[in-house]
């Protein structure tokens, strides 16, 4: 909408009135014009426009251009108080599956698609910008992934635990796995996890959570990577010590949960980390191994899963080829950084607009998946092993359908291979 400075309007504006579906509170989300040009954004409870003096010294701090005089910006935030949302939105603080939606940072999947958003604040959380974030198209995605896929095992079988992830809630498994990338520097694991990170995201490697991140820090990611994959690179920034190797071990620990550290109701309502909990499929990469102070529990094993990368100089991710003409893998690690570098959050959009509308449809593809999966490959008289290998069977029904819709660069046949070498 065009306005002139006599607009009382023109220089902020009500955009966008949230009803919290959880809460019942309803926020405000108002656009104002910038002293440095520009539009900015301030989201406020609703009862805020009614406190001018509040609202202004908040605006101000934010970079206003105000009116010229001080009656001109009495007006202008009375008028505001008063204005009509340019639009209504109910908002949640649950991503991924909430009802028969599937809410993510960029929008929402489902009868909801044009009503229902996550919360803009539970977004703010992140300081991390990457999540939801899209750029270039799935066809450029598709065709620069697609020779390196083939050479590397590890690299489909990464990629498809971001297409896994979906399916747990469909599936009824509350628990996801872990799959932890260990190996010696160089040998393609980061990029392993980056090319998984494009699926939803930008995935430069700067846009990788470490293992640096706090409990609380963690928990705001889970939650805002509900029913997807979170990805934490770099245990090698711990320095091996038995507190960094029980710090590592927490955190696997309060990922897989699915559930918060006990706080008190104040501080976690102050933190907004109430609500429902998480379910995520996770790729945490690494030098250290996930045991660094001794055996792990069977059940442990089965949940918080360690896949060895093999040497650089066995090729790390990527398999020997016999074709003397084919690309070597410095080249097709370049391939896959120069693909995702500008492709990217562009495959999972594909993937949840099929998904999601028949996802009842899903639910019985993806548990007969897994069933011909972990039935192929894994002893059916042992519980542990079939427990063990439902975690790999996900990702391989992911996969699956990823290929099935034409958003994967495999094949249906080629998932299988790719999933049972890992196994």
């Amino acid at each position: 909408m065009k306005r002139d400075k006599s607009d009382p309007l023109y220089y902020a504006w009500l955009h966008t009135e949230f009803e919290h579906i959880e809460s019942g509170k309803h926020t405000a989300l108002v656009r104002f014009r910038k002293r440095r040009g520009g539009i900015g954004s301030l989201i406020v409870p609703l009862s805020e426009l009614a406190k001018p003096g509040l609202l202004s010294t908040k605006l101000d701090d934010l970079g206003w251009k105000a009116p010229p005089t001080p009656a001109a910006r009495t007006n202008a935030l009375h008028a505001l108080r008063d204005a009509k949302p340019q639009r209504c939105r109910s908002v949640t603080s649950v991503a991924g599956w909430n009802g028969d939606n599937f809410v993510t940072p960029m929008r929402t999947f489902g009868p909801a698609a044009k009503s229902l958003r996550l919360d803009p604040e539970v977004i703010a959380q992140s300081s991390n910008s990457a999540f939801g974030a899209k750029g270039g198209t799935l066809e450029g995605w598709l065709r620069g992934l697609k020779s390196p896929c083939r050479r590397s095992r590890l690299l489909a079988f990464s990629i498809g635990v971001s297409f896994g992830a979906p399916l747990l809630k469909l599936l009824g498994d509350a628990e996801g796995a872990l799959f932890h990338l260990r190996g010696a520097g160089t040998t393609g694991k980061s990029l392993a996890a980056q090319a998984a990170q494009s699926v939803s995201g930008r995935a430069n490697p700067s846009d990788l959570e470490t293992w640096d991140i706090t409990p609380t820090g963690l928990e705001e990611l889970s939650r805002l990577m509900r029913d997807g994959v979170v990805i934490l690179d770099e245990s090698g920034r711990n320095d091996g010590d038995a507190d960094s190797a029980a710090g590592m071990r927490r955190l696997v620990f309060q990922l897989i949960s699915g559930r918060s550290r006990r706080r008190h109701s104040g501080t976690a309502a102050a933190l907004n980390l109430t609500g429902e909990a998480w379910r995520n499929m996770a790729i945490t990469t690494g030098e250290l191994p996930l045991n660094a102070n001794g055996q792990r529990r069977d059940g442990e094993q089965v949940r918080h899963i360690e896949i060895p990368v093999p040497p650089r100089k066995e090729g790390g991710i990527f398999l020997p080829s016999k074709n003397s003409r084919a690309p070597k893998n410095g080249e097709l690690a370049k391939m896959v950084s120069v693909t995702i570098g500008s492709n990217f959050g562009v495959a999972i959009g594909a993937f949840l607009a099929t998904l999601v509308p028949d996802k009842a449809g899903y639910a019985l593809q993806s548990e007969k998946l897994v069933s011909d999966f972990t039935q192929r490959v894994c002893d059916i008289d042992d519980p542990l092993e079939l427990r063990f290998g439902r975690k790999f069977g996900i990702d391989y029904a992911g996969m699956v359908h990823a290929a099935r819709i034409c958003c994967a660069p495999w094949t249906e046949e080629a998932a299988f291979r790719h999933v049972r070498y890992v196994y």
